[in-house]
């Protein structure tokens, strides 16, 4: 079945069938997941494209067009913004999670 009309629910919200919320459930964390992944792999390159710049012109004492990343370089960024999560990650979840939304 459908959800109970009129707000005949819990506190005025509409109860659907557990079967229902659970496979639209998974559905959103997968998703969020997969939106989070792809922000994180934005994250690393946009940490990576100044150091790689900086690395290729000290390696070839001047300023190409482009620049042969090496693997180690990604490692390096995505290192980086594991350890600036995991020392300053708490402050962001809590300032966009409860400081400036408000769940109800």
């Amino acid at each position: 079945g459908g959800g109970q009309g009129g707000g005949g629910g819990q506190g005025g919200f509409e109860v659907y069938d557990r079967r229902v919320e659970s496979v639209f459930g998974t559905a959103q964390i997968a998703t969020a997941s997969l939106a989070a992944f792809a922000a994180g792999a934005n994250d690393v390159a946009n940490e990576v494209a100044p150091l790689a710049a900086i690395f290729q012109t000290y390696n070839e004492g001047e300023v190409t067009s482009e620049a042969k990343t090496p693997v180690w370089l990604f490692l390096f960024a995505g290192f980086g913004i594991v350890v600036g999560l995991a020392l300053f990650g708490h402050r962001v979840i809590q300032t966009i999670g409860h400081d400036t939304t408000k769940i109800t």
